[in-house]
């Protein structure tokens, strides 16, 4: 594998999820799946649009990352056998990485804000969400607190100041 490998990233952990394209740390290009029920049926042709736009085929790629979950069980079982199937068959390594990570590294992306704090929460249903804490750095969000299942209520006392989203 390359210093800076092309990986494909799939998310289908929410009813929006989407694959991309990256180069090491830098971004290619990415397109959405669409509403989730669609998912199973148009994951792999959105993937092959994605390589072909890029100009690139599926041998090109030297690494497959796929959200972990906590998400949609259905939505998270498709993205996991496309990115385990593509890894299989093109012999190349398949990452997971917990959507609430993703979630972080997102917000990091969209702020550029170095040292801020981060909450990511996803609905668990039945008043509960999945909720993680994270500090960005220079790359990565670091973990402050792993992920957990709690009430909406108790993180909403928690955290009374962060925005919704």
């Amino acid at each position: 594998m390359t210093a800076n490998p092309l990986i494909l990233a799939i998310d289908t952990s929410s009813a929006l999820g989407g694959v991309g394209l990256s180069r090491g740390d830098t971004s290619i290009a990415a397109i959405e799946l669409g509403p989730a029920g669609s998912q199973a049926e148009t994951i792999l042709v959105v993937m092959d649009a994605l390589l072909q736009d890029a100009g690139l085929r599926p041998g090109d790629l030297e690494m497959v990352a796929v959200a972990l979950g906590p998400g949609s069980f259905a939505g998270l079982r498709i993205g996991l056998a496309a990115a385990q199937g593509i890894g299989f068959a093109r012999g190349i390594p398949v990452v997971g990485v917990p959507t609430t990570t993703i979630r972080m590294a997102w917000a990091r992306l969209v702020s550029e804000s170095i040292g801020s704090a981060w909450v990511a929460v996803l609905d668990a249903r039945r008043g509960d969400v999945f909720v993680a804490t994270g500090r960005s750095a220079r790359k990565d969000p670091v973990d402050i607190e792993p992920r957990s299942r709690r009430r909406l209520s108790s993180v909403a006392r928690e955290f009374p100041s962060s925005p919704p989203g």
